[in-house]
């Protein structure tokens, strides 16, 4: 007589298919190593925002330059994933192949290669802050403020590119939880000094970056003895090893770099935008009496004085500015989860790969990207719907309010894109396949997101609105260019 099984169910036939897919052994690792890193983004979250939150007590002009600032201050500190992209791939694969040497050595030549690019990187920030505003054609009202912002972040430039480096060697051993506890205490001190300096002493908005600086300077300290006592006292610098860090590590700077000059050369196409017609009516009554009634010079100048002010201290690049500085922070809540599933994704790709586990490795990857999408949706939704009290906590002026509304509804498009782009990213980072992650940031940036928001925003004159949709265009083509590598697998036979 022959038993025939009893047919299953819908949810149990869906709690076998995962089963058999080991998919629950993914999502453990997956989660197990990003919620630090979500930690982790969420307290640097935290730190920008209370940037751009005191910025905004202060003036619109002191929220843009910060903004600005900020964004050249990243420029420099991006190009130090030359190393630290390398070293998390290199040192997470001899992490888990049991080679204690070349693993130490690995460690040692990351961390002497960023301090020399520290040193450049410092002294590149101090002497070119003001050739780089000027490049960004950032306004008079703007650079007064961004210029002594830069003076300082550049300063601490050098310890802020090791320090990246330090966690990458830490999260690259799995100390997750470590860096998750020196990034705490890094943002503590970064908004207890915040409110300290900029309104208990005379350094007013200059303690917005001097704030900064500190704080990374003693988490710097702190990830200096962690990553020492790996050493053992092993100082010895491989070439072979800088070669191979680089090679892995030089496609993922040129993103980043790719990245922030795009970012500057956004706030250079923001301020390029036409000033309002209110500015140019007022100014040309005033102009019109100079040249054409003298004596009533003095009675036209005192009725338009106030609104010649007015109206240009509420230009429209002013006010772009300061919504762009703000809505990226808001911005930044949403890219948290996606930002620490992309790292948890170079952690997870490159110890499989020292163990040879291809397929797994796949599938873990496919598996961190859909619980990311499928958060991101959620926080865009959430953003959306409470768009106008975000906006409103954030600026005190109604025309900036305004405009991050404006913002958030078209950035919120793309966030999912966003978020699948990241986690597959950060999978094909931990494997080594850089180059071709390199490529479609670079064409989607430079094809797509600077030319199209230049061509919406100035050439069409759709404005701020042109500039804001421009910008999301990129992000939907990058997506799906990174994905197709993913699923195509010839990152198994580069490795190979």
């Amino acid at each position: 007589m022959i038993l025939h099984e009893k047919p299953l169910n819908v949810k149990q036939k869906i709690k076998k298919k995962l089963n058999d897919g080991n998919i629950y052994s993914y999502l453990k690792e997956s989660w197990q190593l990003s919620w630090p890193m979500l930690a982790i983004m969420f307290f640097e979250f935290a730190m920008s925002m209370t940037d751009i939150y005191i910025a905004g007590r202060l003036s619109k002009e002191v929220q843009a330059a910060v903004g600005i600032a900020t964004q050249v201050y990243f420029f420099f500190i991006m190009i130090g994933y030359a190393i630290t992209t390398g070293t998390v791939s290199i040192v997470a694969r001899l992490f888990s192949a049991d080679e204690p040497l070349r693993f130490k050595q690995a460690i040692f030549t990351s961390v002497v290669s960023a301090c020399v690019l520290g040193i450049v990187a410092s002294v590149g920030g101090v002497l070119f802050s003001r050739a780089l505003l000027d490049f960004m054609n950032a306004p008079p009202e703007i650079a007064v403020y961004a210029v002594p912002l830069l003076k300082i972040y550049a300063i601490g430039l050098f310890c802020h590119l090791i320090y990246v480096t330090l966690n990458g060697i830490l999260r690259s051993c799995r100390m997750m939880k470590l860096v998750m506890k020196i990034v705490f205490l890094s943002a503590i001190l970064n908004i207890g000094l915040n409110i300290l300096f900029v309104f208990y002493t005379p350094l007013g908005f200059r303690g917005l970056a001097l704030s900064t600086t500190v704080s990374i300077m003693i988490s710097f300290v702190i990830s200096s003895k962690k990553v020492y006592n790996l050493l053992e006292k092993t100082y010895s610098f491989s070439f072979s090893l800088l070669k191979s860090i680089l090679k892995i590590g030089w496609p993922s700077a040129i993103i980043a770099g790719s990245w922030q000059l795009a970012s500057v050369l956004i706030y250079t196409i923001i301020t390029s935008l036409p000033d309002s017609a209110e500015v140019i009516a007022a100014t040309s009554s005033v102009v019109t009496a100079l040249t054409d009634n003298t004596s009533t010079i003095t009675t036209i100048l005192s009725d338009n004085a106030t609104t010649v002010t007015n109206a240009v201290s509420n230009s429209t690049a002013t006010i772009a500015a300061a919504a762009y500085a703000t809505g990226l922070r808001i911005e930044s809540a949403i890219y948290l989860p996606a930002f620490a599933f992309n790292m948890a994704n170079v952690t997870i790709m490159g110890n499989l790969m020292g163990k040879k586990m291809y397929e797994e490795a796949y599938k873990g990857v496919l598996t961190t990207a859909f619980i990311s999408v499928t958060i991101n949706i959620v926080l865009a939704v959430i953003v959306l719907l409470n768009a106008e009290t975000l906006a409103s906590m954030l600026s005190k002026e109604q025309a900036v309010v305004d405009e991050i509304i404006i913002y958030l509804y078209i950035s919120m498009i793309a966030e999912p894109f966003i978020a699948l782009n990241l986690a597959v990213a950060g999978g094909l980072t931990g494997a080594g396949d850089t180059r071709a992650t390199m490529l479609y940031s670079v064409v989607t940036v430079w094809i797509f997101r600077i030319p199209v928001a230049y061509f919406f925003g100035i050439v069409l004159q759709y404005g701020s609105a042109g500039i804001w949709f421009g910008l999301t265009i990129g992000f939907f083509v990058q997506a799906v260019l990174t994905f197709r590598r993913l699923k195509s697998r010839k990152w198994i036979k580069e490795i190979l």
